[in-house]
């Protein structure tokens, strides 16, 4: 999966030359079916063809991009591989093929510039989703992204050995003066609670690390020591993280990866809704918000987004005004693109077409864009 720098680096060079974008959808499961994907593949292909420009030259180039994509995708015989697959060819070179973590329609594209809308969608899939399991006695972290589990990495307390002899001898020299001596259990507790208080601590900074300025993480193990996780965690991360009790350390990956996938997913669903709301009601006070397309593709060309919002509902029913506008995002540099579905994508196109936008800056006045 492309990063969105190396997206944009790509959309850059392609930019002004004839492109083929492919999408797939892979998330068939019937073995009966495995195959289907290369006959929808065919029939697009086909129809692409037929509604290239008939100039001899352009069909050309057209059938050596589709040459490209076709040998890439001869090395599978089944099922494609992760939830959706995406092309990028010239008729000189294969841009980019790879499986995607999230689906994507089928489509075919010949056309100046790639399509960017469907694997735009999948960006926020490559956030990283880091699962951190620990009781008193051990840690484990997991990262997921792109659809990937990761082996994970083991952490243990290094608890010195208790002096169980040396407090003995202690507690009897000591109990002339009439005072209580510890015993080697209160020892042992207190030395097994401190390792646990140094696992935690170090559990989270590692988890921290490994989830970066964006992306979520998810408690599991004992309460005791979730607790003890959650209040070591630093104001960054408020809003990226899900407590799920029921993951023990013992989870097995194929247990463990749709939980971290539901999580993810109740985790950017509130980030979204929370980030339309502050957009909508800033939008209003004449803030940094902008809704309505107008708005939005007048503070793209102003260079003033900061994060676009698009409902899943306009990109379903009007691909190519979304394709227009995420170009123009990107053209702007700008990367950070949500798609808001369920309630969020509601209030978006009640209250803004289906297009709103987080600015950095109020736009200039319109007469003054574009002047020196």
């Amino acid at each position: 999966m492309l990063t969105d720098v190396e997206l944009l680096d790509l959309y850059r060079q392609l930019r002004e030359r004839d492109v083929l974008s492919v999408y797939l959808d892979a998330e068939e499961r019937d073995p009966a079916e495995k195959t289907a994907w290369r006959r929808r593949l065919n029939n697009l292909v086909a129809e692409a063809r037929g509604a290239a420009d008939g100039a001899a030259g352009r069909r050309a180039a057209f059938d050596a991009a589709v040459a490209r994509v076709m040998e890439r995708l001869d090395q599978y015989t089944g099922f494609l591989p992760g939830r959706g697959w995406a092309a990028f060819a010239t008729p000189d070179r294969l841009w980019y093929a790879g499986s995607l973590p999230a689906p994507m329609p089928d489509l075919v594209a010949w056309d100046t510039g790639m399509r960017v809308a469907p694997l735009v969608r999948g960006l926020k899939q490559n956030r990283a989703v880091i699962a951190l399991l620990l009781d008193r006695q051990r840690a484990r972290l997991f990262r997921y992204r792109g659809g990937e589990l990761g082996e994970p990495e083991e952490l243990v307390p290094d608890a010195p050995e208790p002096d169980i002899e040396g407090t003995r001898g202690a507690k009897r020299a000591a109990t002339h003066t009439g005072m209580r001596g510890a015993t080697g259990t209160d020892v042992r507790q207190s030395l097994a609670d401190a390792a646990a208080e140094r696992l935690a601590r170090l559990a989270v900074e590692r988890a921290v690390a490994l989830a970066g300025d964006d992306g979520f993480l998810v408690l599991g193990g004992t309460p005791e020591m979730i607790a003890a996780a959650a209040r070591r965690l630093p104001k960054t991360m408020a809003g990226r993280v899900a407590e799920r009790p029921s993951l023990h350390l013992a989870v097995t990956p194929a247990e463990l990866q749709p939980i971290l996938e539901e999580a993810a997913s109740t985790l950017s669903r509130k980030q979204q809704e929370e980030l339309l709301r502050d957009v909508l009601e800033a939008a209003r006070a004449g803030g940094l918000g902008a809704i309505g397309r107008e708005h939005v593709e007048y503070a793209l060309r102003d260079g003033g987004v900061d994060t676009l919002l698009i409902s899943r509902r306009l990109r379903e029913s009007q691909p190519e005004v979304v394709e227009r506008i995420i170009r123009a995002a990107l053209d702007a540099g700008v990367t950070r693109v949500e798609e808001l579905g369920g309630e969020g994508a509601d209030a978006l196109d009640g209250e803004a077409g289906g297009v709103a936008a987080r600015l950095r800056y109020r736009p200039r006045p319109a007469e003054t864009v574009g002047a020196k």
